[in-house]
């Protein structure tokens, strides 16, 4: 008897609108869900929250059912990066999107209004600024829209109570369209977090959640601390470890452009570029398209880099600062791999970074905060913690530093330093020490730290970074103040002492 071939008409569309030949599982179900509630099917989850790990095939769950349906389809994402992204890929395999964004004129709005009434499109791209306007909500809602998609809908929560406000206003623009259907698409999202998005955008409404495993067992994560970040960022990158192409997060514009061009020194080559933000729109174009062909570049970035921009070979990924919670670092470090092959993820952890505690002020970003830095000191497996604080089971680690045994707790020089300060203690203020680790015949025999690839700045940091974390104290007063002592023994410390220094920072 021949076997008997069903129909699958999602299979064939994902065929010869996107070339996909497969799809997991989980896309079939979304997409099928999608489909459903857009025909009509009272029985068909219309409000999704969707999370699935980074390299899964989010976006075509929502441009796949945008192609096989009639009616809009508007998508939000939370950077122009990503909506200039997502504009080249659906333009290159079918009808160019309308995109909605601050600074167009009139006409030019006019414009694209008039693609979607004469139906030579039905995707619309915006952010949610543009939407939580008035006049673009009635407009929308006159031409009809089918579905709402947010995209990294963990900023809902995350940015909107914080700097943009508008992703607080979400739900007031869904209620002015009346969608037949809402999915919200995340990489990663812990209980609160997904409890946190599911009040702004859905309201009291039943929500249907997919969830896939968040771990990508193709990545291997480390921590590292230091004293001189620019340096250990340096030194991994020119090790066999941590290959190329390569990415490097940094929490601010100003420490993106500076940690670039410290590696651009360091590593003696100009395949270093930073991208941020407050690039122009040409500038971010230039660094985008120079990254996404290169086989040996290191992009420096904040955040703007970090969600959706899609490079399949991206092999390590590596942070200057600790992020803001475990679903930005997963988000974040998920950028490596995404081809399925072996990559890496380490975050590079200093005493500044436990010194931003005092610059969270709420107590929910403060308790995400600190299970950042809980990852940084673990004596567990951190691929365990990672997927662990997104309340998922972790049923076996595919590689990290604790598991294979060769977890870095101190980092170097922080031993030679603070066993100089125990020997000769009230000796040196932090830029005499800086200045005689220079001299190594100014220091006690034996103690004296690693030199090469260390600069000045370097060492000043180092000291400072000792004092900081609390390994080293600083007298405050009286004839010895502005001196360092150990912090562990105190000023009456026996001479020749050497103290304890087991885990960073003190």
């Amino acid at each position: 008897m021949p076997e008997l071939e069903l129909p699958d008409p999602i299979g064939d569309a994902a065929r010869t609108e996107f070339g996909v030949r497969y799809l997991f599982p989980y896309q079939r179900l979304v997409i099928s869900n999608v489909l459903d509630a857009a025909s009509g099917d009272d029985t068909a989850p219309a409000r999704q929250i969707v999370i699935l790990p980074t390299g899964a095939g989010k976006s075509l769950c929502f441009q796949l059912p945008a192609r096989m349906v009639t009616g809009i389809t508007v998508i939000v994402y939370p950077l122009l990066a990503l909506i200039s992204d997502q504009e080249r890929r659906i333009s290159s395999s079918g009808p160019a999107p309308v995109v909605l964004r601050g600074g167009q004129s009139a006409d030019e709005r006019r414009a694209a209004f008039g693609r979607l009434e004469r139906h030579e499109t039905n995707t619309v791209l915006a952010n949610p600024e543009v939407l939580a306007g008035d006049a673009v909500s009635s407009t929308l809602r006159d031409i009809g829209i089918l579905h709402v998609v947010l995209d990294e809908a963990h900023c809902v929560a995350e940015w909107g109570l914080t700097f943009r406000p508008a992703y607080l206003r979400i739900r007031e623009f869904i209620d002015a369209v009346h969608p037949k259907v809402v999915t919200a698409f995340t990489a990663t999202a812990s209980p609160a977090l997904l409890a946190a998005v599911r009040e702004i955008v859905f309201g009291d409404e039943p929500v249907h959640i997919v969830q896939g495993n968040p771990d990508r067992p193709n990545i291997a994560y480390a921590a590292v601390p230091s004293l001189a970040k620019d340096r250990t960022l340096a030194a991994l990158l020119r090790g066999a470890e941590y290959r190329r192409p390569a990415v490097v997060f940094c929490s601010s514009r100003l420490a993106a452009e500076m940690t670039a061009r410290a590696l651009r020194d360091r590593l003696a080559t100009r395949e270093v570029k930073f991208y941020h933000a407050g690039l122009s729109r040409e500038e971010k174009t230039l660094v985008e398209g120079w990254f996404f062909e290169s086989t040996d570049g290191v992009l420096v970035g904040t955040t703007a880099y970090g969600l959706g921009v899609d490079k399949s070979n991206i092999r390590s990924v590596l942070h200057r600062d600790v992020p803001p919670s475990v679903e930005s670092y997963l988000q974040e470090s998920g950028r490596a791999g995404r081809d399925t092959e072996p990559a890496r993820a380490v975050l590079v952890y200093g005493s500044e970074d436990f010194a931003r505690r005092r610059l969270v002020r709420d107590e929910r970003s403060s308790a995400r905060f600190e299970a950042m830095l809980g990852y940084a000191l673990t004596d567990g497996c951190r691929r365990e913690y990672l997927v662990g604080a997104l309340g998922i089971e972790c049923t076996a680690c595919f590689g990290c530093d604790s598991c294979r045994g060769d977890v870095v707790r101190v980092p170097d020089a922080a031993r030679e330093l603070t066993t100089i300060v125990a020997r000769r203690p009230r000796r040196y203020a932090s830029a005499e020490l800086a200045a005689a680790w220079c001299s190594s015949n100014r220091l006690p025999a034996g103690t004296c730290p690693p030199a090469d690839d260390w600069t000045v700045e370097d060492k000043e940091a180092a000291v400072e970074g000792l004092v900081e974390g609390g390994s080293i104290k600083r007298i405050s007063r009286g004839p010895w103040r502005r001196r360092l002592v150990s912090a562990r023994s105190g000023i009456g410390r026996k001479r020749g002492g050497v103290p304890e220094l087991s885990r960073f920072p003190g």
